[in-house]
C-alpha cells in the first residue's frame, strides 16, 4: 500500500508539471514578433484597422488562414479578447522549441475574405478598403475674404467663421464626389468710402453668406491617414440687407463659384473619421456696390481652414 501511495503521488506531481508547462510551451509555439513599423491589424472583414503594431511587438496566433495570421489584439486585461488578422510576409516566429513554427492553417477553413487581393498578389502585406463607401459630415472653420478692405470696412473685420456639412461618395477606391452646404453670417455697419477713407454711417448691415458646392477629387491612403485632393464648382446665395434700406439697396442675388481644396483624414473610431481641410474659392464678379467700387474688389470668395467629422463607410 505504502508503494502504492508513492507512486501516485509521483504521478499527481508529473500530471501538475506537465500541465503547468504545457501553455508554457504552446504559447512558445503560437507567437510571432512584427518586423516592421506601422503594421495594421485588421479587423475580420479587412475594412477597419483594429491597430497599428510595430515593430518588435510579440503577438499570440490563434491559427493560420493563407499568407495571414489570426493574433490577438493587443489591449488592456478589463478589455475582452479580440482577434485581427496580420500579414505573414510582416512578421516571424518565434521559437519555443526547436523546429517549433507558428500553427499551420486550420484543415477545412477557407481564407479570409480579402486577404489575398487578385490585384496584388499573394504576398500583399496590407488589405485592399472597401471599394465604395458613404458618409456624411459636418464641418467647422474659418475664413478670411479675398475682399480683405471692403468686408472690413463694413463689418471690421477681414473673415469669421463658417459652417455647415454635407456628402460623399466614394468609388473604385481612390475617387469621390461629394456635395456640401455651408453658411456664414455677420453684422456691421453701412459706411461711405471717400478716396479709400472709411466713415461709418451708424446703421446696421447684415451680411449672409450661403454657398452650396459640388467637387469631386482623388484620394490617396496611406497606412494611418489619408490625403486627397479636389475641386468643384457651385453658386453663392448672397444676401445683405440694412435698416432703413429699401428693397433696391438691399442685395438677394446667387453668383457663380469655383472652388479648390487638399485634406487629409484618419479614423478616429469605427465608421468614424476625422479630417483636416485647406481650401480657396473664387466668385469672380460676386461683389458689388460702392465700398467694393471704392476699394476695387469684386471676389467674394476667399481662403479657409476648416475641420471634419465623418460618419460613415
Amino acid at each position: 500500500m505504502k508503494i502504492l501511495s508513492e507512486s501516485l503521488r509521483a504521478a499527481a506531481v508529473l500530471l501538475f508539471l506537465a500541465q503547468a508547462l504545457y501553455p508554457t510551451a504552446a504559447s512558445a509555439q503560437a507567437r510571432v514578433r512584427v518586423t516592421g513599423d506601422q503594421t495594421n491589424i485588421w479587423r475580420p472583414g479587412f475594412t477597419v484597422v483594429a491597430a497599428v503594431a510595430q515593430a518588435g511587438d510579440v503577438l499570440d496566433v490563434v491559427r493560420r488562414q493563407g499568407n495571414w495570421y489570426e493574433v490577438v489584439i493587443p489591449s488592456s486585461e478589463l478589455q475582452r479578447r479580440q482577434t485581427g488578422f496580420i500579414a505573414v510576409s510582416r512578421v516571424e516566429p518565434i521559437d519555443g522549441a526547436p523546429g517549433s513554427a507558428p500553427p499551420p492553417a486550420s484543415p477545412g477553413t477557407a481564407p479570409p475574405r480579402s486577404a489575398v487581393s487578385p490585384r496584388q498578389g499573394a504576398t500583399s502585406a496590407t488589405a485592399p478598403p472597401a471599394s465604395t463607401g458613404f458618409s456624411v459630415f459636418g464641418l467647422g472653420g474659418y475664413g478670411w475674404f479675398t475682399a480683405n478692405d471692403s468686408f472690413s470696412a463694413v463689418l471690421g473685420k477681414s473673415g469669421g467663421l463658417w459652417y455647415g456639412g454635407g456628402a460623399q461618395f466614394r468609388f473604385n477606391r481612390r475617387y469621390f464626389v461629394e456635395a456640401t452646404a455651408e453658411h456664414f453670417q455677420a453684422t456691421g455697419q453701412r459706411v461711405f468710402v471717400f478716396d479709400k477713407t472709411v466713415y461709418p454711417l451708424g446703421i446696421e448691415d447684415k451680411v449672409s453668406l450661403t454657398p452650396l458646392m459640388a467637387a469631386g477629387g482623388i484620394r490617396i491612403p496611406g497606412r494611418t491617414y489619408t490625403t486627397y485632393v479636389g475641386g468643384g464648382a457651385g453658386v453663392y446665395l448672397v444676401r445683405e440687407t440694412s435698416d432703413f434700406a429699401d428693397d433696391s439697396e438691399n442685395v438677394n442675388d446667387t453668383k457663380g463659384a469655383y472652388r479648390g481644396l487638399v485634406g487629409v483624414a484618419w479614423p478616429i473610431a469605427r465608421h468614424m473619421l476625422a479630417a483636416f481641410e485647406l481650401q480657396y474659392t473664387a466668385v469672380p464678379n460676386g461683389l458689388t456696390g460702392s465700398v467694393a467700387t471704392a476699394f476695387d474688389e469684386s471676389d467674394l470668395g476667399g481662403f479657409q481652414i476648416r475641420a471634419r467629422i465623418a460618419f460613415g463607410r
